[in-house]
């Protein structure tokens, strides 16, 4: 638990414009490695159908005798082709449509509601001026209802959205929206959200197939198609653990250049470390993309993501308090 700065707390820090000249490079980036985990599973889907069209070939022969036929060479490749093929191009319509859906497939998982135009937040109007001043197009807003404080960003620099827990608009002042919303921004302004969103997507059409999307659903890959399916899971995890190392670091540093309030973001921080527990974790597949580690929150230790503690610590340097 940590103690929260006192209200009459101020802070200076100079906020310094955003240096868009290299955004092209960090988006390129971004999409080689989407290419390359989508290559990785390919290749995975490949190695997969081989296998089990080894194991239908060795069934086939080892049956032949005993009906009194052959298997042909022909036959033997079309045994080890046939799977394979059809794997890879199963493969391909599920990673296309996670590539160009990946926003709708996160979307789709929670229970998130629109904000009510009628009763605007103050959510809204902070994610609108941040995006003005990050040079980014205005996030679409969401909420889930959820008692712990937390939040949630999914797209791309053309279209993303940024889900709220009620407990995250119930518990913040705005000036730590502020922090929060920048942190979240700083995933489009460092061009990795179209490749966390591209994890996300498929780990989650994953999850769904082995049921462990949610607790009790029924899984949609059964049988023989049940196991590339887990192991894409596990693949997912390595490539999350490599991917997420610093990825939070630096979107510490450049909310806190946007906002130009790391003392917001450390409280920020804190307060969503103190808040009440909530069930954000149903979501395995989806806690990357959220602020703070829901996993983290409810079981310490969690490696992908650097700790609280550590992040606390790298941005309290930052803070220069008023004289």
């Amino acid at each position: 638990m940590h103690e929260r700065a006192s209200p009459g707390h101020t802070t200076h820090h100079k906020r310094r414009a955003f240096d868009s000249s290299r955004l092209p490079d960090r988006v390129c980036h971004s999409l080689r490695r989407s290419l390359l985990l989508a290559c990785l599973i390919l290749v995975e889907l490949l190695a997969c159908g081989l296998a089990i069209g080894v194991v239908v070939l060795l069934i086939a022969v080892a049956a032949a005798p005993s009906q009194g036929l052959t298997v042909s060479g022909t036959a033997a490749v079309w045994y080890l082709l046939v799977p394979a093929v059809l794997f890879v191009v199963v493969g391909t319509a599920l990673l296309l449509y996670a590539a160009l859906y990946g926003e709708h497939v996160v979307l789709s998982s929670i229970d998130a509601r629109r904000l009510d135009p009628l009763r605007r937040h103050v959510l809204g109007d902070v994610c609108e001026e941040l995006a003005i001043a990050a040079g980014v197009r205005a996030p679409d807003v969401r909420v889930v209802d959820d008692p712990s404080p937390n939040c949630l960003v999914a797209g791309s620099r053309r279209r993303l959205t940024i889900v709220a827990t009620a407990g995250l608009l119930e518990l913040l002042p705005r000036t730590e929206l502020q922090a929060v919303v920048a942190h979240q921004l700083a995933h489009v302004v460092n061009g990795d959200l179209g490749f966390e969103t591209f994890l996300a997507a498929v780990a989650s059409v994953m999850a769904r197939m082995t049921g462990t999307a949610r607790p009790g659903q029924v899984p949609l890959a059964v049988g023989v198609l049940w196991f590339p399916a887990a192991a894409f899971q596990k693949i997912i995890d390595g490539v999350g653990r490599a991917a997420w190392a610093d990825r939070d670091d630096a979107a510490d540093d450049t909310a806190v250049r946007l906002c130009g309030d790391p003392a917001a973001l450390i409280d920020a921080l804190r307060a969503i470390d103190d808040g009440p527990p909530g069930d954000l974790a149903r979501w395995p597949a989806l806690t990357r993309l959220f602020m703070v580690d829901p996993i983290e929150l409810t079981a310490p230790g969690h490696p992908v993501r650097p700790s609280l503690d550590e992040r606390i610590a790298r941005l309290e340097p930052l803070v220069v308090p008023a004289d």
